[in-house]
């Protein structure tokens, strides 16, 4: 690969990155908005994900950049974690792929329709609060 060609997939890959944390930061603000007093949210120093916690139960939202031969692949995952004193990730069946453009798609879904990346938030949530539901996650309401 020549420095020009680096150059060009590094550009790529800073705009994909860029609409990645818009969308991160579109669930915090939807969070604080609509569902504050049921999604705790933990203080993040980083733009690309978003820690919260649903009556103890922990989740995570990153953006996750895949790089390909050709550029990148821009992905929101959702992942909760383990109880044990040392907590594991765990992803959620939930992924939404995004572009440079800012259209999002959920991964998976039939027919594939592009939405605006501020539709994100609320679709990403409404799918984690299923996809707990239907697969009974036990939570601890009462542990930090």
């Amino acid at each position: 690969m020549t420095i020009q060609e680096f150059k060009v997939r590094a550009g790529y890959v800073k705009q994909l990155a860029a609409v990645g944390a818009k969308i991160i930061n579109g669930c915090r603000e939807f969070i604080i908005e609509n569902i504050a007093e049921e999604l705790m949210l933990e203080d993040e120093t980083s733009p690309y994900q978003l820690r919260a916690s649903f009556y103890g139960l922990n989740l995570l939202f990153r953006a996750e950049l895949q790089l390909q031969e050709h550029g990148a692949d821009g992905v929101i995952a959702a992942y909760r974690f383990s109880y044990e004193s040392k907590p594991v990730e765990i992803p959620l069946n939930i992924r939404y792929e995004f572009d440079r453009q800012g259209n999002v798609i959920k991964a998976g879904a039939e027919p594939r329709m592009a939405h605006p990346y501020d539709e994100c938030p609320r679709r990403l949530l409404q799918d984690v609060f299923s996809e707990l539901a239907n697969n009974n996650i036990t939570i601890h309401p009462f542990r930090k």
